[in-house]
């Protein structure tokens, strides 16, 4: 550019200004790991966490080690999910870019994968004398394969054996009822036992995990909530589920089962005689993690046995047999839906009739009180026996709302459950 200075005699000058635009230093990009513990056939479900940067974050990506066999990583979003099906320690390390193309590394990541707890459930429970039986003690998580099966207390009915791969043989020659436990060891030389085939009667509650003391060290309602965790001391690790088999009991003023927590299946469960059969509750502390509060599978619920019991009050005298109440007309009912989401699956339901003195229905609700429902909730492949699928009383007796909540709340009144085969009501 020629620039001419006054008085100078016409003298020029040339010089060249180049003008440029203002540098911004970009905001750095951290990328922080993913949660850092997962267990073999559990899903896992987390994310790298970015943060800083310009604009979007576009891309993800493993830079370097693997991922656990069965996770994968959403590279829009940086998701990791999946099934580990490998346990171990697995090391890697994250990228991601921003929409500026600026990138950056995460620390070394790390997801140590734990193996399934070991468990064992029992062999069928029912056999017949003088004809074959065939069945098997079943293991399912551990380190490696099954090194060992044994009876670790009581004994299989005579004329059965244990063989070394948990299979139960042979063929009854005595009849009766036979107790036993069975335990399976695993490669890594741990045990793990049976349940044993618990039995209660004749109580408030036969199966109860749902009181404990509250702040005054009093009897409290709904002081215990059971959530399993892969950590029991990390609630934000992979949840896993609790299983109950093959559980009896009878002759309850109350429930057979009054349960609370999530991810719970029961298995094998024969109840009879009481109140109710079954109820069960969520946290109480909002759901976690749990894919569904509670399943009841393969189960026999029966409303009155052969089993009369010894008549003693006025009622029962003119009844015939043993009442679970005092109040004669109660309802009785052998599964009662309550809290978020629950499924049946395979049960039977016998001898739910109504009479002179009460109605029943094998399936209903937890009567007039208010829960969190769920359109989720399910059932199929249930079986009726002179039983009244269902029945769900209208709101007609304050005597038995539960916690005193009758007219005040609604949740029993929204009730639903969805029948996925038509083993209920004939229409899927």
């Amino acid at each position: 550019m020629p620039t001419t200075y006054p008085g100078g005699g016409g003298a020029t000058v040339n010089y060249t200004l180049t003008i440029v635009g203002r540098v911004n230093n970009p905001t750095p990009i951290s990328l922080a790991c993913p949660a850092a513990s997962g267990t073999k056939n559990v899903p896992y479900a987390s994310a790298f966490a970015a943060s800083g940067g310009t604009g979007t974050f576009t891309s993800y990506g493993i830079t370097n080690g693997a991922l656990p066999p069965g996770l994968n990583l959403n590279s829009s979003s940086g998701s990791v999910a999946g099934t580990p099906t490998t346990a171990g320690p697995f090391s890697f390390t994250g990228s991601v870019t921003d929409s500026s193309g600026q990138t950056a590394t995460s620390p070394p990541c790390g997801i140590a994968v734990a193996a399934a707890p070991l468990t064992l459930s029992c062999p069928a429970n029912t056999g017949t004398v003088n004809v074959p039986y065939a069945s098997a003690f079943g293991a399912s998580g551990g380190t490696g394969t099954f090194t060992s099966y044994s009876i670790a207390t009581g004994s299989l009915p005579p004329g059965l054996a244990l063989n070394t791969f948990g299979g139960v043989t042979g063929t009854p020659t005595k009849v009766g009822a036979f107790s036993f436990t069975g335990s399976v060891t695993d490669s890594s030389g741990t045990t793990a036992m049976s349940p044993s085939g618990n039995v209660s009667h004749s109580d408030v509650d036969g199966l109860m995990f749902d009181r404990g003391p509250n702040a005054q060290g009093k009897f409290n309602l709904g002081g215990n909530t059971h959530l399993p965790y892969t950590d029991p001391s990390d609630t934000n690790s992979a949840r896993l589920e609790s299983v109950i088999s093959d559980f009896t009991s009878y002759k309850n003023s109350g429930a057979a089962i009054w349960a609370r927590g999530e991810n719970h299946v029961f298995k094998g469960l024969k109840l009879a005689d009481s109140g109710i059969g079954y109820t069960h509750a969520y946290p109480g502390v909002a759901p976690y993690h749990g894919d569904f509060t509670s399943k009841v599978e393969d189960s026999l619920f029966v409303g009155e046995t052969g089993n009369k019991g010894t008549p003693k009050t006025e009622a029962e005298i003119a009844y015939g047999r043993t009442m679970p109440r005092k109040d004669a007309d109660y309802p009785i009912r052998g599964y009662e839906y309550y809290d978020f989401t629950h499924h049946l699956v395979n049960d039977t339901f016998v001898n739910f009739v109504d009479n002179a003195t009460r109605k029943t229905g094998a399936i209903s609700y937890l009567l007039y009180t208010s829960f969190p429902i769920s359109t989720n909730n399910d059932v199929e492949g249930l079986k009726f026996e002179n039983a009244k699928p269902v029945y769900f009383p209208p709101q007609q007796d304050r005597r038995w709302s539960f916690s005193g909540e009758f007219g005040r709340f609604s949740g029993w009144n929204g009730a639903v459950f969805h029948d996925i085969d038509g083993s209920v009501g004939g229409v899927p």
